[in-house]
C-alpha cells in the first residue's frame, strides 16, 4: 500500500501571481502501518459491505 500526499508551493502565486505548483511524494506503507489505516467494516446493506471511508489527513511535526 503506498500513501501519497500532494504538497503545494505557493511562493509563485505570492511572488509573482502565478499558479501554485504542486509535487507528489509517494510513500510505501508497512504492513504494521496499513493495519492501522485499515477501513473497518461498519455494517451491510442491500448485500454491500459499507466500511469507513477516510475523512481527513494530517502531517504533524514532532513535539520538540
Amino acid at each position: 500500500m503506498t500513501l501519497t500526499v500532494i504538497i503545494a508551493d505557493n511562493s509563485p502565486f505570492i511572488f509573482m501571481q502565478e499558479p501554485v505548483r504542486h509535487r507528489s511524494v509517494h510513500i510505501e506503507l508497512t504492513k504494521e502501518q496499513e493495519n492501522k489505516i485499515k477501513l473497518c467494516q461498519t455494517g451491510i446493506s442491500n448485500g454491500q459491505v459499507i466500511r469507513e471511508s477516510i475523512s481527513m489527513c494530517f502531517i504533524e511535526e514532532p513535539q520538540r
